[in-house]
């Protein structure tokens, strides 16, 4: 209830804005869900919807490694990638399957960067599963995809960053926000009111 949301989607506006063509990929956890890379089952299933448009347009598709399509089953929704997952196969990958596939999301990612700018969102990251927890270890790695990832997260019970901020590296940016004070909130309503007409008022 601090903002986080709001305050991405704030920015997301202005990049919006300005940079033509932006894709934004969205990702959410949930305390209690079981999904295998639950950080990122929302940015993958944008991704296919997002290479389905692309190939609905004319454009040809980016290389994509069999490995990813094995460990993302979900990519084979885009019917130029359907034959490719089939002969990937699904079910378990060993260590070097992980890293191949970790490694051919990010080439991905920057394939369709290099066309237009991309945006990845993870929200409520702090119940990022352990399986996106390594996938965001290898993200961090160089070099980086040309890809803004922006995660919103609350700290531990010691007001620590959470693991998923640990995993994103050392290059990671982190902004905390923090409750308004008496005058930035009594700014804030001011503003609103003039927004909407009325009177301000607060209540102390």
């Amino acid at each position: 209830g601090m903002g986080k949301s709001a305050t991405v989607a704030h920015a997301l506006e202005h990049l919006r804005a300005r940079e033509r063509g932006l894709i934004v990929l969205r990702g959410r956890c949930h305390e209690r869900e079981t999904v295998p890379f639950n950080a990122f089952d929302g940015v993958v299933d944008d991704l296919s919807r997002a290479l389905r448009a692309l190939e609905e347009g004319g454009g040809a598709l980016p290389v994509v490694s069999p490995a990813v399509l094995r460990l993302f089953p979900m990519l084979a929704a885009v019917p130029g990638l359907a034959p490719l997952a089939e002969a990937a196969g699904q079910g378990g990958a060993s260590v070097e399957q992980r890293r191949q596939a970790f490694a051919g999301l990010r080439a991905l990612m920057d394939a369709v960067a290099a066309r237009r700018p991309v945006v990845v969102v993870l929200e409520d990251s702090h119940w990022a599963d352990a399986e996106s927890l390594l996938l965001l270890e290898a993200w961090a790695e160089a070099p980086a995809p040309r890809v803004l990832l922006v995660a919103t997260a609350r700290p531990g019970p010691d007001g620590d960053p959470c693991a998923a901020f640990r995993s994103a590296g050392p290059a990671a940016r982190r902004l905390r926000l923090e409750p308004l004070g008496d005058a930035e909130a009594h700014a804030l309503v001011a503003a609103m009111s003039r927004a909407e007409g009325a009177p301000p008022s607060v209540e102390a």
